[in-house]
């Protein structure tokens, strides 16, 4: 049987997405994939050396607890950054599955607030590949300053993750907004969590809301630095 149209057009961009062996509805599966595509395509000089060079991988598995997703990160022998996006099997079964739970989320504040509920089918993979950004941001940074990732501490990825988030509020308090209000900054419960939640849900209101608030508008515009 022929692969679908949608991933034969991956391949041809050099973006792989591995279908796992799991039970994934095929509908589900593609919209996620085209979600990888369109992102990967909007921010692919940000993403080129994980795109290109090594490839997103999507797949899924059955995760514990709460975790519905995760972006896994590695450097080769090259230093070229390798990442896999793993969403919860059990968010993939069918769209209803995924609608639930993300409206849930959004509802409570726990998420970040987007434009439509039918958004929320793209959520999860969004908010997943917003941490495949800032991993190939972080990576290129530490490239331009001759830090070997392979061998810094996980503080020295804190570190620049903290820069990032600094260099965004500089853009929001001097563009948009000259305040410091918890709730302006954090538009979720979930991104308080740390600067790389943080980083995501801002870039999935960015992705998902057609009025982005003023800090993932800050951020959008910190992106254009590397487009």
């Amino acid at each position: 049987m022929p692969e679908p149209y949608i991933i034969l057009f991956l391949k041809k961009n050099k973006i792989s997405t591995r279908k796992s062996t799991d039970d994934i509805d095929d509908k589900v599966l593609e919209r996620q994939q085209k979600q990888v595509l369109n992102l990967s395509n909007k921010y692919k000089k940000i993403l080129k050396n994980t795109t290109i060079a090594a490839d997103i991988q999507f797949g899924s598995e059955k995760l514990t607890g709460g975790t519905l997703g995760y972006c896994a990160a590695t450097l080769d022998n090259n230093g070229e950054l390798i990442q896999r996006i793993c969403l919860d099997k059990r968010q993939l079964i069918n769209y209803d599955k995924v609608v639930k739970s993300v409206t849930s989320g959004v509802t409570s504040g726990h998420f970040v607030p987007i434009n439509t509920m039918f958004k929320s089918r793209d959520y999860l993979i969004t908010h997943e590949l917003g941490h495949a950004v800032e991993n190939s941001i972080i990576t290129k940074i530490a490239k331009s300053r001759k830090i070997d990732l392979k061998f810094s501490t996980s503080q020295t990825f804190g570190r620049i993750e903290k820069e990032i988030f600094n260099d965004v509020i500089k853009i929001f308090q001097n563009h948009y907004q000259n305040i410091k209000r918890k709730d302006k900054i954090y538009l979720s419960k979930y991104s308080t969590s740390n600067n790389a939640e943080w980083f995501t849900e801002t870039f999935t209101n960015l992705q998902l809301s057609d009025n982005p608030e003023p800090i993932a508008r800050a951020l959008e515009e910190y992106l254009r630095r590397y487009k």
